[in-house]
């Protein structure tokens, strides 16, 4: 059994700051936390006299490229949700996670090629992309996803606003019925759906159509309290 005592340390449990100044991990899991605890023989100590321990930062959206999830860990980002991303590159990085290095390296969860159109957010700069136009390819676009890993499924249903108000310029953008139908084939294979939005009638229009999350801030106007009674419901 390896054993690592962290000793002396401040403890931030995500919610409060403890009075306990012991953790206790037994292979890879919390054993024990209190005030004072012994050491269990031949487990490694780490001092943490003026230092806090605080649980593992998730980075919610992220599209990782090069030595990204190294990187992470080491300021504290334990888990990456990447948003869009090559299939062949998740995949030799869950690979490496794996591996020896393995402990090196945050932990990373992504939705792969994300649900778009010909021309559109994503497939205008890479066309190589697979794409969809019609509710009814979306049973076989998510089974596709999934066969090719991903964790789960990502639509960007940017209405033109976002991009036309920074650079003059407008893309394609996939309809409502068939975000709605991605969404749908999503959750009939127990797979979440996020969706790509920017501004306020894009986040209701995808919440409306049972998205699981939004991975944008709106930034068109203030939502205002009726946006958050539309998400309650």
């Amino acid at each position: 059994m390896v054993r690592t005592v962290f000793r002396e340390v401040r403890i931030f449990d995500g919610h409060h700051v403890r009075t306990d100044d012991t953790v206790v991990v037994e292979d890879g899991r919390i054993a024990a936390i209190g005030r004072g605890l012994a050491v269990p023989a031949s487990a490694e100590v780490v001092e943490g006299r003026g230092c806090t321990l605080l649980p593992g930062l998730i980075d919610a959206h992220t599209h990782i490229v090069g030595a990204a999830l190294r990187q992470a860990l080491v300021w504290g980002v334990t888990t990456e949700l990447d948003m869009a991303n090559f299939p062949d590159k998740m995949a030799a990085a869950k690979k490496e996670q794996d591996g020896p290095l393995g402990s090196s390296l945050a932990d990373l969860r992504s939705a792969c090629c994300a649900a778009t159109v010909p021309g559109g957010h994503g497939s205008a700069r890479f066309p190589e992309i697979p794409t969809l136009t019609e509710p009814e390819e979306a049973a076989g676009f998510v089974d596709a996803r999934i066969s090719e890993g991903s964790d789960y499924i990502k639509v960007h249903y940017d209405d033109g606003q976002v991009s036309g108000h920074m650079d003059d310029s407008t893309l394609p953008v996939i309809r409502k019925e068939t975000m709605a139908a991605v969404i749908a084939a999503a959750r009939e294979r127990g797979m979440l759906t996020l969706v790509h939005t920017g501004t306020v009638q894009a986040g209701l229009d995808a919440v409306e159509a049972g998205a699981h999350g939004l991975a944008h801030l709106l930034v068109d106007r203030a939502p205002g309290p009726g946006f958050g009674e539309a998400l309650a419901r």
